[in-house]
């Protein structure tokens, strides 16, 4: 499937339904360990059978199944830093600051050389940002130290494991990487579940439902991210991430009651409008598609 701008603002918005779903689930009760399991072990149950049902190989070589292993330990501690964050903030607060990760992540590639940061591009990531930090309305300042840097510790490790899977992986399945990822953060969640005394679930039926809503909506969102980034260069998919934080205000305000203020949608077209002007911005080469792998026997 060749992947789209379009196609990065659906997993966005699959993204955006992890977030307010956490929240929900979290005030129903819910552990914010369990909420990580769920993330995890039902995400990769998820893809697992979803690439049984396409006949699709799911093992890797050795080498490869190793390294993505080794980016789940990282996929792992930026989502342990959100969810943590946004049990000690607000979501949009929480979701601003995780969204400074489309600047370092062009940043760092630019760095590195893997994608030019134009003139075009910064003022997109500028422009977005700031339609962010209007749908926000709120001084960063108002809020505690912890759930702040938690948040920054989000986006700085989802930012790493966006740049350098690109490097690492030349080629190959990204969906398999993203298997073994998840299977990483599934293991660890475990562990962390039972070190913390066992899992906590919600305690009203609403919980539950938002609860095993999470890993539908954040296996989406995040297969989607890593084969976007590896079709359209990882600095143009974070931009186009930033539609995820516009659509969980949106759906924040018909799950959770958070109306929308006139200066917030505002702020949503702003972001809207970043996102057109990255429209013109050259497409990345994508890595060229390895050979078929051919059908499960």
């Amino acid at each position: 499937m060749k992947i789209t701008p379009l196609h990065v603002l659906v997993f966005a918005t699959s993204y955006g339904c992890v977030s307010v779903f956490t929240r929900s689930a979290l005030d129903e009760g819910a552990g914010s360990t369990t909420i990580l399991l769920m993330r995890g072990l039902g995400s990769a149950v998820l893809l697992w059978i979803g690439l049984l049902l396409a006949r699709m190989e799911w093992r890797l070589p050795p080498r490869e199944r190793n390294r993505s292993l080794a980016f789940g330990f990282l996929l792992a501690a930026g989502n342990f830093c959100m969810v943590e964050a946004v049990r000690d903030i607000p979501v949009p607060i929480a979701v601003l600051i995780l969204y400074t990760f489309p600047i370092l992540t062009s940043l760092a590639s630019a760095m590195l050389g893997r994608e030019p940061l134009t003139t075009r591009m910064l003022v997109a990531l500028v422009m977005a940002f700031a339609g962010l930090a209007i749908i926000v309305q709120a001084r960063i300042d108002e809020y505690t130290m912890k759930g702040i840097l938690l948040s920054f510790g989000a986006s700085v490790m989802f930012s790493t494991v966006l740049v350098l899977q690109s490097i690492v992986f030349k080629d190959g399945d990204p969906l398999r990487r993203t298997l073994h990822m998840l299977a990483t953060v599934a293991v660890v969640m475990i562990i962390a579940c039972a070190w913390s005394g066992g899992p906590q679930f919600p305690s009203s039926l609403y919980g539950l439902t938002t609860l095993f809503a999470i890993p539908a909506t954040y296996v989406l969102g995040i297969t989607g991210l890593f084969m976007a980034a590896r079709a359209i260069g990882p600095a143009r998919t974070s931009l186009y991430m930033n539609f995820e934080p516009v659509a969980a205000a949106i759906l924040a305000a018909l799950i959770l009651d958070q109306a929308l203020t006139p200066v917030q949608i505002g702020g949503a077209a702003i972001v809207l409008f970043a996102l057109l002007v990255a429209r013109g911005l050259p497409p990345t080469p994508p890595v060229p598609d390895p050979a078929p792998t051919g059908k499960v026997n």
